[in-house]
């Protein structure tokens, strides 16, 4: 990508956005779960904390764009040409879409991020001649599936690729919008959730959007939306937008058996229209490592999800693009035909599929006329947890531009410049699997420690119980954590664990669902009180069960303890008391 189209296109959102330094918390408002950074010359919002501190964040940050973009979406040179148009669209997603309730406080979280940095008075839509709403921003999450898109994308690996890794070429295809005036706003979204259970995963997508239409999971798990022709309007209600059924799955494919996961995910939530959802992973999980899911729902109860793999002609490679092929007859498809010429060609002359390789196949694929533009294109290594991206800039397609080339782990990871982030920007789940946000203990101590019931620390238990009841009233709390990171000393169930913990040792102090403290699946807490960019002095993993960090009135680290020092040791409740006297 060149200099200029490199100004053109972050400038857009770098100038609007800022990073999190800059951009303080807001008067009266909550904390930024969020920054917006320059990786490479790609602009990358990451957001973390519940669904709607990472809604706010998101709101908040790109307030600025997040407006401009709906500025362009209806009227002359939009995606929709009139009021009237946008009016049924808003119609089909009050009465016939359903969005779970996590994305209905996201959203909510956009929509008082955007307020909060703008100003109620400039929330007002001239297009719309109303102010933004909830409802606005729902629509957007649904324009895919009302609006269809063009894709195209690939997979080889084995005999076929340079290393004997996978390598997936993705192109994103949607109409041309003349109001952005080449002003592309696309962005990479780097999503790090509290909750049990979801992954941290990354999205190329634009601002407002919240599902995922090409994105990659912590694991390397990848996948792809793809457009299928509608058989015919479909009938009902209950309809998941499919960027969200993807996210959902995205989130949840964490296992030996993605693809098992991410299918299961989808069966749970019907669309309004088909689609082929293009998934990728590293050789090391259970598998092929690429499937196409035909993915449909309408005139059924649920939705029906088919799994297509690579054919014995070419058993090392799988296209993808607009037709399903085993639920249906495939249709005849330029840009598929396109790819396999391609790839034969590479075949026969004994070339292996590497990143040029790869860009060269999405090139012939590429899209670029009046009515559609490819976006985006994104080259996946999910065995080297590397992704390129490229993007339309100029009224050039995506592929036309060199790749940035971005590590998965960098992405993932945020950046120290949120040195003012606290505990209290987490949310987590407590025994009984009710989120707490840990905001609430806002200037209290606290004495956090990963727990285990069948370690050799675990009658700490009882120490723990008597700081906590020592120093209760004078603002203190013991917050309890069970891991099973260590030996498998913490196997059983939250239930378990509670009753052992109350039954044997008496504990009234909080206690929290199960989670990991180290590792790829490592809690977003346990990831922020172990770093050691943010805590050169007490960062560092996680060593065994009972380790403890003590937090001020602030919510800061201020000590770190190891598993052989005693809640009731001098050093403990020293530390505490002298936390307790200045927080």
């Amino acid at each position: 990508m060149s200099y200029q189209r490199l100004v053109t296109l972050c400038a857009w959102l770098l100038a609007a956005a800022t990073t999190l330094a800059a951009a303080t918390k807001p008067a009266g408002g909550p904390q930024i779960c969020g920054q917006v950074e320059d990786a490479g010359g790609v602009p990358v919002l990451r957001v973390w904390g519940s669904p709607t501190q990472q809604g706010y964040a998101h709101g908040y940050l790109l307030a600025e764009p997040i407006t401009q973009l709906f500025g362009c979406l209806v009227g002359a040179g939009g995606l929709l040409e009139s009021g009237e148009q946008y009016a049924a669209l808003l119609e089909i997603t009050r009465t016939r879409m359903r969005f779970a309730e996590r994305y209905e406080q996201e959203l909510a979280g956009v929509l008082r991020g955007i307020r909060d940095r703008l100003g109620a008075d400039r929330l007002r839509l001239e297009p719309l001649g109303r102010p933004l709403d909830v409802d606005d921003l729902k629509a957007l999450q649904c324009v895919a599936d009302w609006l269809p898109m063009m894709c195209s994308s690939f997979s080889a690996w084995g005999a076929t690729t340079r290393d004997g890794g996978v390598i997936t070429g993705r192109n994103l295809d949607y109409r041309s919008i003349g109001a952005l005036q080449g002003k592309v706003p696309v962005l990479i979204i780097v999503y790090l959730p509290d909750e049990g259970g979801r992954c941290r995963w990354v999205n190329v997508g634009m601002p407002g959007l919240i599902g995922c239409t090409t994105g990659m999971n912590e694991f390397g798990v990848t996948m792809s939306l793809h457009d299928v022709e509608p058989p015919a309007r479909p009938v009902g209600e209950g309809f998941v937008p499919r960027v969200l059924a993807l996210r959902e799955a995205i989130e949840q494919a964490t296992g030996d058996d993605p693809v098992g996961q991410i299918e299961t995910a989808l069966r749970a939530r019907k669309p309004a229209y088909g689609a082929n959802v293009h998934v990728s992973v590293p050789r090391d999980k259970t598998g092929s490592p690429a499937v196409v899911l035909e993915y449909e729902g309408a005139g059924s109860e649920g939705a029906m999800v088919t799994r297509r793999t690579a054919d014995d002609a070419a058993p090392n490679v799988l296209l993808c693009t607009n037709h399903f092929r085993i639920r249906k007859q495939p249709s005849e498809c330029g840009r598929y035909e396109k790819m396999a010429r391609r790839l034969a060609q590479l075949g026969e002359a004994g070339q292996k599929i590497g990143p040029a390789e790869a860009r060269q196949i999405m090139q012939d694929v590429a899209v670029d006329s009046d009515r559609v533009l490819t976006y985006h294109t994104v080259y996946f290594l999910p065995d080297r947890r590397r992704m390129g991206v490229s993007f339309a800039a100029d009224g050039a397609p995506a592929p036309a531009a060199e790749p940035i080339w971005l590590g998965l782990d960098e992405l993932l990871e945020v950046s120290s410049a949120s040195d003012t982030a606290s505990v209290y920007d987490f949310v987590v789940a407590d025994i009984g699997g009710r989120n707490v946000q840990l905001s609430d203990y806002r200037g209290r101590v606290l004495l956090i420690v990963n727990v285990a019931s069948l370690c050799g620390a675990t009658p700490q238990y009882k120490g723990l119980q008597q700081l906590y009841a020592t120093y209760k009233d004078r603002g203190f709390a013991v917050l309890g954590f069970p891991a099973n990171n260590f030996s498998h000393q913490e196997p059983g169930t939250n239930d378990q664990i509670k009753e052992f913990c109350t039954t044997k040792y008496r504990v009234t102090f909080p206690m929290f669902s199960k989670i990991s403290v180290k590792g790829r699946d490592q809690h977003p807490l346990y990831r922020f009180l172990t770093d050691k960019q943010i805590h050169p002095e007490f960062g560092g993993e996680i060593t065994w069960n009972f380790n403890k960090f003590l937090i001020d009135g602030k919510g800061r680290v201020i000590a770190r303890f190891g598993t052989r020092t005693k809640p009731l040791s001098k050093q403990v409740v020293a530390a505490v008391e002298q936390a307790l006297m200045g927080r």
